[in-house]
């Protein structure tokens, strides 16, 4: 009983124990859910919940409805973008609603600045910044361009119209003349040459560092502002994808109102009958009997005709795909993300193409220690000649617009739009003045293709106590090509006597970067915080590229593809430049209670750019801010939630500037000696201490957030003096320099910038609608110029048939003033008193005369410009400023409504106050409008009034040469008048024509090539033989002994009736010949120092390997201590200003052989009796001295002598023996026996030792016993051997009968005998 009732409780315990365990098992892993809202209680949609420290996780659905698994004591993260993350532990909870509080202190964003970042609230420089969703959003090829209108003080503009072109940007006005004037683009943390390849979707923030305070941290690169962009990296929680696509329509939404056919035709036959009259309509029929299509002008009136611009134009859809993974947990990071953004232009056969990829990882390796890395790629395809064909010389909009509407009688309409050129144009001349625009749309192939691979790679490390490193490094690499075809059909294969023609440029870029610094930071005690930082980086950067042309294709449907099919090369040129930056860097923060900030940084940078002395930079800045909200006087009111008054100053550099402006340059000139022609250099330019260009910037600002910063304000006063820049001062004339590239330029930008950001509605529904506003005012002034000059000219290079001068600069005034003559209508007759006699028109007095600028003699008619300085004469005196091409104001407004996950943005951009430059006839140019005057008009009438007007004539065609053309006025009537007409003049002036050396290249030791030149700016489809009277002489100042390296090219002594000749410089390149390098087989004995020698082939001029700086060598792994066998040979090392080294592959080998060892027995001797000596080998031939002790195994030596052999010589043989270094020769030696001395035998017949024989037995008495007795026969041959013999008679069978000797010892006394044994 008492068992049973013992077991029965032992059964409960079991089973109270099993559901204790099975309902601690219920407890431990539960199932939470729960609601996440924002501060409005609209569902959160998207948010993310995660189980800490695991990548376990879920996100919200569209009710903003979560479940999860968790264990009792999991922490949930709940996170969601512009909320602050929430974190809630669990115990017995099974439901959870988590309300989510929105960033509302702006000042705790995060802002990135150089090497580093801190919370905007801490900042005291002027840094402008922009979010992923003011960027994302844009549907565009660039970042830039999503840029445009958002940034306070930052001007961007497209540099064409093109899909894919590029975007110039401009921070706080222009910083230099003659250097590069874009920004610093730094992408996570690295250099870039732009960010155009980088996809919308993938950036996280970008910021701006527009004053010198906050981006001198990057020194000699930072004048022109910075542009730091962050991209998306990996966050805490489950992997997330996402995918984001688009799909825009584009179409012309409205085109210009032309003229009808009908109204083309009337204008043309009115304005030219004679040249028009029978071009568009005719009366009867043709030869064939067929009436004409158009009788009268008036068949017109219904025909719809050619629309160029429906033709030309075109509807284009777009589309735009991201997809990104992204996740990770507390240890690993990840996040990739691949985009692909295709544009087609609305102008036919054109469009952009750009696929990126990244991946970037971050690991935490230990508590101390981070990894960091990131791939980039991005892949672009620019394609079509846009609307600026032709390099911009071509303007493809105003062919559309010229284009005429029918083609009258001679062709259809249909034949027109097949026509490469207007055939109405080419039947009186070679004009090109009318190109048909799809025609060359279609038959200009304009191509570039762009890979970019990048790698960046950093390591973090935390010592802890504030202390911590950073090292990282960068890999850039980017190769494009530029294809560019013309096939029949474009005015250039037309131009180039209708035959195809193309090139070929590839270009690569090389970029790697290094950087390190050291942290400290010192937390907060007692409301002091800093922080140090101490760094150090090294910039490369190369370029190379490679081009190649050729013309006299057979046909053009494989274009770039084979430029070999080519008969004829064109161009062939290649060039490569690399530099590099070398910098030392330091800031250092200080914060007192977040009320009192001081930033300082210091940066040297060191320059191959720069001459000898001036190859480093120091630039310092020193920045303060001062948060007034902070103070407590500011806590008891609610208005105010952010004011911070800034101050900046700082010095910042500009290295990017034209190479070689401190070195010593030559030119060169032809001068007639006798009768010959000889080449005379000059020194054009001395050495000069060419430094840094350098902007100091002062910079005020004001940030003010009200209402819990719903509205923000930021104001920036800004002063930039950019001093030092690099400007040819002219010298006095006696130095023998006309100019010299100095540090002389000095320019001012000042302005106001105001930012304003507005939260304008923010409701419980859910809809929200904010405002971002920015406006600047920029003024820039030229303070100085070279020489103290007051006033520098300038081209604005618009058309490189056009070199005079149109743009001026001027002490104390902006920079991009539009420079030329003001125009004052046309000169009237009553500007004249006619001759009677003659009939000639002659100016009156007081009337403005522009006889010398024309060239010709003033008319009526002829354009009349303003005598601006008084002398009664237009000279080039007169020309004034008459525009700015600088705005007075621009910003950009941006609204953004939003509704629960639905959101609309539109912005504006707007520039105000700037004039837009047009350009004037040259020869070769069409006629202008040439126009009428009237006087004698009485009771108000004008030309519309009278019955029939007059047209304008002249004689003047687009080729005609340069000279003064008379226009006429045709002779009418009217009823009311008596109409003269009087003649005026056209007048063609000379077209700028630049002379251009062509690059050439040879080879160091070869004669010069061939030199030739190319004539920019020809019109009328002329070449170089029949535009010029005198052929230029193109030389150049090589010799065929001249080293490699690059040489001038001059072209000089050219003449042309109707052109103003200019020079431009090419360059001979003398290529470094090749050099071949080579190395024989070679064999040694162990032991010995080979000499090893290269063989050469190739040399030149006589020269040999004494003329090389740094020969190449042999290089092998064997020592003179290395064991025989086969060791390879190779090549490498080598340097030489003339030769590039061909170093041979080919496999060659060092043959170590064994060594030859004599080794020598010795030659001894002994006393007969004597047991045999040592045998010492005596060695000759060890090498690094080795011993006997050092071999493997030794020869051994022996000899058939013994102790009792009789006396004679004894051969001692070697044998044996074995080392892998060494062959041994085995020399024998000999062993002499010689008989005893001092010791006496004595005679038988004395002795008592008895001796007989006997049947072959020796009978042997002794009275005294032996110690030795031995017997030998007669060759010396031991027959037998016995010891220690007793007193009295011993028998010993010997054997052998014969003579033999019997030796004996006793007592130390030897006794030899010979008996014959019987």
């Amino acid at each position: 009983m008492k068992y049973m009732i013992n077991r029965a409780f032992g059964l409960r315990g079991v089973l109270t124990l099993l559901a204790l365990m099975l309902a601690f098992a219920a407890s431990a892993q539960n199932k939470i859910t729960g609601k996440v809202v924002d501060e409005n209680d609209q569902p959160a949609i998207g948010a993310n919940v995660v189980v800490k420290g695991t990548t376990q996780g879920v996100s919200t659905d569209l009710k903003g409805m979560f479940a999860i698994p968790v264990k009792t004591g999991d922490v949930l993260v709940f996170s969601y973008l512009g909320y602050k993350s929430q974190e809630v532990k669990i115990a017995a909870q099974t439901r959870l609603d988590i309300k989510l509080v929105p960033e509302a202190n702006i000042m705790d964003e995060v802002v990135v600045v150089g090497y580093g970042a801190v919370k905007r609230g801490d900042l005291t420089g002027s840094v402008a910044s922009v979010s992923s969703k003011d960027v994302e959003g844009f549907k565009t090829g660039s970042v830039m361009e999503a840029l445009g209108g958002q940034i306070a003080g930052v001007q961007i503009t497209a540099t064409d119209g093109t899909p894919g072109a590029g975007f110039d940007i401009k921070v706080r006005g222009v910083g230099s003349v003659n250097g590069d004037t874009s920004p610093l683009y730094i992408v996570d943390g690295f250099q870039v040459d732009n960010i155009d390849y980088l996809s919308n979707s993938d950036i996280e923030s970008i910021e701006v560092l527009k004053d010198a305070s906050s981006s001198a941290i990057y020194g000699s690169r930072a004048a022109n502002g910075v542009v730091m962009v962050t991209t998306k990296s990996g966050k805490v929680g489950r992997p997330v994808v996402t995918y984001n696509g688009s799909a825009s329509y584009r179409q012309i939404s409205g085109t210009l109102d032309l003229l009808s056919p009908y109204e083309f035709v009337k204008l043309q036959t009115e304005a030219w009958p004679d040249k028009f009259g029978s071009t568009y309509y005719k009366a009867g029929n043709d030869d064939n009997g067929i009436p004409y299509r158009y009788q009268s002008i008036e068949d017109y009136r219904n025909v719809k005709g050619v629309d160029w611009q429906n033709e030309t134009f075109r509807p284009t859809w777009s589309q735009d795909h991201n997809v990104s993974v992204s996740g990770g947990n507390d240890k690993t990071k990840y996040a990739f993300s691949f985009a692909d953004f295709l544009e087609n232009g609305i102008f036919k056969n054109s469009a952009f193409n750009k696929i990126t990829a990244k991946v970037r990882v971050s690991h935490k390796i230990s508590k101390a220690v981070t990894i960091e890395t990131t791939v980039n790629y991005a892949n672009t395809d620019k394609r079509g000649v846009g609307t600026s064909g032709d390099n911009g010389r071509f303007n493809m909009l105003a062919q559309i617009l010229r284009a005429r509407p029918t083609a009258g009688l001679k062709m259809t309409d249909e034949e027109l739009l097949a026509s490469s050129i207007d055939p109405l144009e080419l039947e009186s001349s070679e004009s090109l003045s009318q190109v048909n625009p799809i025609k060359q749309a279609e038959s200009v192939i304009n191509t570039t293709k762009t890979e970019m691979w990048s790698g960046n790679l950093a390591l973090n490390i935390n010592f802890g106590k504030g202390w911590t490193f950073r090292t990282a490094g960068t890999y850039n690499t980017s190769n494009a090509r530029n294809y560019i075809f013309y096939q029949d059909g474009s005015k250039e294969a037309y131009r180039n006597g209708q035959t195809p023609y193309g090139s070929t440029r590839m270009t690569r870029n090389v970029r790697w970067t290094n950087f390190n610094y050291l942290t400290y930071k010192y937390k907060r005690k007692r409301g002091h915080a800093f922080d140090v930082m101490l760094g150090q980086e090294t910039a490369f950067q190369g370029s190379e590229y490679l081009l190649a042309g050729a013309t006299d294709f057979p046909f053009d449907n494989i274009a770039n593809d084979n430029l070999g099919l080519g008969a004829t090369p064109t161009t062939a040129n290649s060039n490569r430049s690399d530099k590099l930056l070398v910098s030392f860097f330091a800031r250092a923060n200080y914060n007192f209670r977040d009320r009192y900030l001081f930033t300082a940084t210091i940066r040297a940078d060191g320059s191959t750019v720069f001459s000898k002395n001036n190859k480093w930079g120091y630039f310092p800045s020193f920045s303060a801010a001062w948060r007034i909200s902070e103070e407590n006087f500011m806590k008891k009111q609610d208005v105010v939630s952010n004011l911070k008054l800034r101050a900046g100053w700082g010095v910042v550099g500009n290295d990017r500037i034209t190479n070689y402006l401190s070195l010593e340059l030559y030119s060169q000139g032809k001068y007639g000696y006798g009768n010959n022609v000889i080449t005379v250099l000059s020194p054009k330019q001395l050495p000069e201490s060419i430094k840094w260009e350098a902007s100091q910037s002062t910079n005020i600002g004001i940030d003010l957030g009200l209402f819990r910063n719903r509205l923000n304000v930021t104001t920036d006063f800004f002063l930039k003096d950019t001093k030092d820049l690099l400007m040819a001062a002219n010298r006095a004339y006696v130095s023998g320099f006309a100019s010299q590239w100095m540090n002389v330029g000095k320019i001012r930008n000042k302005g106001v910038e105001i930012a304003i950001n507005s939260t304008n509605i923010a409701s419980k529904s859910g809809f929200r609608w904010t405002t971002d506003f920015n406006i600047s005012f920029i003024r820039n002034e030229l303070r100085a110029l070279a020489g103290g000059a007051k006033e520098m000219m300038t081209t604005a290079s618009w058309n490189s048939d056009y070199t005079g001068y149109d743009y001026t600069a001027r002490i104390g005034q902006s920079l991009g003033l539009i420079y030329g003559y003001v125009f004052d209508g046309v000169y009237q007759t009553s500007d004249f008193n006619v001759n009677a006699a003659t009939g000639e028109y002659v100016l009156k007095e007081g009337v403005t005369d522009i006889t010398d600028h024309a060239g010709v003699a003033v008319k009526p008619g002829m354009v009349k410009y303003k005598d601006t300085d008084g002398d009664g004469v237009i000279t080039t005196a007169d020309r004034t400023v008459i525009g700015n091409g600088t705005p007075k104001w621009y910003g950009g407004i941006t609204n953004t409504l939003s509704y629960k996950g639905v959101d609309l943005s539109f912005m504006f951009q707007f520039n105000y106050g700037n004039d837009v430059y047009n350009a004037t006839r040259l020869y070769g140019d069409d006629n202008p409008e040439l126009t009428l005057s009237y006087e004698g008009f009485k009771n108000g009438d004008t030309e519309f009034d009278l019955d029939q007007r007059p047209r304008t004539s002249t004689d003047a065609r687009r080729d005609s040469p340069v000279g003064a053309y008379d226009i006429s006025a045709t002779a009418v009537t009217d009823h009311r008048y008596t109409i003269t007409s009087l003649r005026g003049t056209l007048t063609v002036e000379k077209a700028p024509l630049t002379v251009r050396a062509d690059d050439a290249r040879r080879t160091y030791g070869e004669a010069n090539p061939t030199l030739d030149y190319t004539c920019e700016g020809l019109k009328l489809g002329q070449t170089a033989s029949t535009a010029l009277s005198v052929k230029p002489a193109v030389t150049t100042t090589a010799r065929t002994s001249s080293p490699a390296g690059t040489y001038p090219i001059q072209a000089s002594g050219a003449e042309a009736t109707n052109y103003a000749i200019t020079y431009a410089p090419g360059t001979l390149t003398v290529d470094k010949a090749t050099l071949n390098v080579w190395i024989d087989n070679e064999t040694v004995e162990y032991g010995d120092q080979p000499e090893l020698l290269p063989q050469y082939s190739g040399w030149k001029l006589n020269d040999d390997e004494d003329d090389l700086d740094f020969p190449p060598r042999v290089v092998t792994q064997a020592t003179i201590a290395s064991y025989p066998g086969r060791y390879p040979l190779t090549l490498e090392g080598g340097l030489d200003d003339n030769y590039a080294f061909s170093l041979s592959t080919a496999s060659r080998y060092l043959t170590i052989e064994k060594a030859p060892l004599d080794v020598y027995a010795p030659d001894t001797a002994k006393v007969y009796g004597t047991p045999n000596p040592d045998f010492v080998l005596t060695y000759v031939g060890f090498k690094n001295g080795e011993t006997a002790d050092d071999l493997e195994r030794r020869p051994t030596a022996t000899c058939s002598a013994t102790e009792s052999s009789w006396y004679g010589e004894y051969t001692i043989y070697l044998s044996g023996g074995y080392d892998s270094r060494y062959t041994f020769n085995l020399h024998n030696g000999s062993l002499a026996i010689t008989r005893p001395t001092g010791i006496s035998a004595t005679p038988a017949d004395d002795s008592d030792i008895r001796l007989s024989s006997r049947d072959g037995i020796l009978v042997v008495q002794s009275p005294h016993g032996l110690d030795v007795i031995e017997v030998f026969d007669a060759s010396g041959r031991r027959l037998t051997r016995r010891e220690h013999l007793p007193a009295g008679e011993t028998r010993i069978e010997v054997g052998t009968p014969g003579a033999c000797v019997v030796r004996t010892v006793r007592s130390g006394k030897v006794h030899a005998e010979k008996i014959y044994i019987h």
